[in-house]
């Protein structure tokens, strides 16, 4: 009896906390101090894959590419180590291409790739509702649904929160409406914790398809960030 009762009362408290409106707006608030913690830390290295493929589903070109960043206040300097496409090793030509150096505008945040809906300064112009849990990578995490207008530009996606820290976990976007010749487009942003606890982005991973007169492109591009380090400007 006394197991029973404890197990109804569990219930309905936590039945209380996923309904409860106010109780999800402090995980968003919670999680959106803590996306500002890890924006005083910056990756050192990255490493892209990309693949374009033809309206059949051919594989057209791939190329794998790795940097090595490092920051002079608010320049980055992007040092290419290495650049294989379609089997063949380009990286001397690259790094004797200036469009492909130093100024590049990518971080171990969100930068390079829109603004995030988790970012401390547009929280007046994002819109959120909570939608519940869901089981990303084995455990559960809170769900968002977002929209943001920044910018001029519109976007909407998903982000879902880890239920025990608040920590964001993963950020789904894509703007609304899509651009011109564009049929579908996802980001996607995952994130990993440092040593420190700190949330930092391990993965992009960018699923973009369109088409122009009769030509069909589909372009899937995988960023990874490692070697992180707090900034020396603690911005």
């Amino acid at each position: 009896m006394i197991l029973a009762r404890r197990l109804t009362i569990f219930s309905v408290v936590a039945f209380m906390f996923v309904t409860n409106p106010l109780a999800a707006d402090s995980i968003w608030r919670r999680a959106v101090e803590l996306y500002s913690d890890g924006t005083t830390w910056a990756a050192g290295r990255m490493q892209f894959e990309s693949n374009e493929y033809d309206g059949r589903g051919n594989t057209r070109n791939t190329e794998s590419s790795v940097y090595s960043i490092r920051y002079r206040g608010d320049e980055i300097d992007a040092e290419i180590v290495s650049v294989v496409r379609n089997g063949r090793d380009i990286t001397s030509e690259r790094r004797e291409n200036p469009e492909y150096q130093s100024g590049r505008s990518f971080e171990g945040t969100f930068d390079g790739f829109g603004q995030s809906p988790l970012d401390r300064d547009v929280q007046d112009v994002v819109s959120i509702e909570y939608a519940g849990t869901d089981v990303l990578n084995g455990a559960v995490s809170h769900l968002y649904r977002y929209r943001m207008t920044a910018e001029a530009a519109t976007t909407v996606g998903t982000v879902w929160i880890e239920t025990d820290s608040g920590t964001p976990v993963r950020i789904s976007t894509r703007p609304e409406p899509l651009p011109r010749f564009v049929d579908s487009i996802e980001i996607l942003q995952d994130f990993k914790k440092t040593d420190t606890g700190v949330p930092v982005v391990s993965q992009v991973l960018i699923d973009a398809s369109g088409r122009f007169l009769l030509i069909r492109r589909r372009f899937v591009v995988q960023v990874e960030f490692a070697q992180y380090s707090p900034r020396a400007d603690g911005r």
